[in-house]
């Protein structure tokens, strides 16, 4: 396992900005699970956890690092490429509306994670969105007026 990898492109940044696919990809981090296990662990059925994990590994962000045969049945166990986790910067310049949708949609998926924590409602979770457009959008200007 790596110990840092760099988001490359907004495949892979869609595929980690959803709550359980983080879930399943801190899980990993510690040891090299199989699909059965993750499932257990996280509460979900097998099958659920397998899109997921699916979806981890085709844009290259889990890999499989272990096959075992275990009564007649393969079981596959899959771990994260690297420790850390980190967005290029490029990325971050994207055309405005997809890079703050993808940025909501990251925050979106901390919040509530937050707010299952500390019971925090989900209009503070909005308001926060309301807040980012807001602060994106001054960003942009303020971006404009240095490039003038």
């Amino acid at each position: 396992m790596l110990e840092s990898y760099e988001i490359e492109n907004i495949e892979q940044l869609r595929a980690i900005a959803d709550m359980l696919r983080l879930r399943i990809f801190e899980m990993l981090q510690n040891k090299p699970m199989t699909v059965t296990q993750l499932g257990e662990e996280l509460g979900e059925a097998p099958a659920k956890v397998h899109y997921h994990v699916r979806e981890l590994e085709r844009v290259g962000l889990l890999r499989l690092v272990e096959t075992r045969e275990k009564g007649g049945i393969l079981e596959k166990y899959y771990q994260p490429i690297a420790r850390e986790i980190s967005v290029e910067k490029s990325l971050l310049s994207a055309p405005p509306a997809e890079a703050l949708a993808m940025v909501g949609t990251i925050w979106r998926s901390y919040l509530l994670k937050i707010s299952v924590y500390m019971s925090i409602s989900l209009v503070f979770v909005t308001s926060i969105q309301t807040w980012m457009q807001i602060w994106w959008s001054g960003l942009l200007s303020i971006s404009i007026l240095l490039a003038i």
